[in-house]
């Protein structure tokens, strides 16, 4: 499994019970969050996975998947 794998699915057990997205105000201003759907939440980890490996091979940091 490569690195963006390997991130991904870390960020998908991390966030698999709390991640949300705002959806609007409750009556006192502030955010309404719903629960992201499977689908949200895994698009948003494999996002976040790919883009952090992308920035971290360009900074050297890594270099190789």
């Amino acid at each position: 499994m490569n690195l963006k794998a390997q991130l991904a699915i870390s960020l998908i057990d991390k966030w698999g019970l709390v991640a949300s997205k705002i959806e609007g105000e409750t009556s006192n201003g502030g955010n309404r969050l719903l629960v992201m759907t499977p689908k949200e939440m895994v698009g948003r980890a494999m996002e976040t996975a790919e883009r952090a490996v992308d920035e971290m091979t360009a900074l050297g940091w890594i270099t190789e998947e």
